[in-house]
């Protein structure tokens, strides 16, 4: 009989549909604890805020990797948040923004942030048409409604940014997927880690440092952090690196990013919600898959017991 840590280190090598089944078993009591306490904030009946966790709960066993992370419930607990947050969150919208509003609008609040500008200026540098303006100030008005604009970002934007904190040492991962992704508040992360407010701006700071460091290939010490790093001879073909600072040795930054592939099990889920009449708009909230990528499954593969069969 295997333990916890055993079924991780298991299901991380082989990735076999039972093991994260019996994952999923075994750590459901998190899912509800976190379930319970949200129960008594809203009117969704528990089991329904359990099935939403549970969806959480998969993405970080998918994402969990025990040679680098922390406890899978220390890890796990932002994904659980998080779903059930974005589920309520969007159950309360009495109003859709159409999605070409929210682009617009969320275009010229980078480019009026990345250049120091006012919203408005922004919006003439921009050449939006006055039809277009007046169609935002129309919907924001009466939603009084303003997500980050991580929300509005495709899901190969997000999958691109979870390979990039892979890179990252866990703690500024965590706080960033919290903060960016899941749009916790810094009062809420406080709680959960038992930091300050000082501290968790500091770890995010110094995380976001990191992300463009990686982005613009820019070496630090993963020790220590610093740049202080000069070049230490070749090992197996591969680049050394040792860092001034503290002394650390280490191989250059990991490759370029790019786009991770899909999980059969992943595909097997968007599947079986498809086939329980789930939308595809509720497969892109919840399981973070386009209606396209879910549509074009449908139509390549079918799921007979937990087997992925291709047509």
């Amino acid at each position: 009989m295997y333990d916890n840590q055993q079924l991780l280190i298991k299901y991380f090598k082989d990735k076999n549909i039972t093991t994260r089944n019996k994952l999923v078993e075994q750590n459901m009591g998190l899912v509800y604890s976190v379930a319970s306490k949200m129960q008594k904030t809203c009117s969704t009946p528990l089991d329904d805020l359990i099935q939403i966790g549970s969806m959480g709960l998969i993405q970080a066993i998918e994402r969990y990797n025990p040679n680098k992370s922390e406890k899978l419930s220390s890890f796990a607990l932002p994904f659980i948040n998080g779903s059930i947050l974005m589920y309520l969150r969007d159950k309360d919208k009495i109003i859709k923004i159409p999605r070409a509003i929210q682009e617009t609008h969320q275009t010229i609040k980078r480019y009026a942030r990345k250049n120091n500008i006012s919203y408005e200026c922004a919006i003439k540098l921009l050449n939006i048409t006055p039809e277009k303006v007046e169609e935002i100030s129309k919907a924001y008005q009466k939603t009084c409604l303003d997500l980050p604009e991580i929300s509005y970002y495709d899901n190969s934007s997000i999958q691109e940014l979870e390979v990039i904190l892979e890179k990252i040492p866990d703690i500024h991962a965590q706080i960033i997927r919290l903060i960016h992704i899941h749009d916790f508040k810094i009062q809420e992360i406080k709680n959960m880690y038992g930091l300050s407010v000082y501290q968790i701006k500091q770890i995010e700071k110094q995380g976001i440092e990191l992300l463009k460091n990686i982005v613009n290939n820019i070496l630090f010490c993963p020790l220590c952090l610093s740049k202080n790093i000069v070049k230490n001879g070749k090992r197996k073909q591969k680049q050394q690196y040792l860092c001034k600072n503290c002394k650390y040795q280490f191989v250059e930054n990991p490759g370029a990013l790019g786009r991770p592939g899909y999980s059969t099990e992943l595909k097997i889920a968007v599947i079986n919600a498809l086939n329980q009449g789930k939308s595809f708009a509720w497969c892109k909230t919840y399981l973070h898959i386009s209606k396209t990528t879910a549509y074009n499954w449908l139509k390549q593969y079918k799921v007979i017991g937990n087997k992925l069969i291709k047509l």
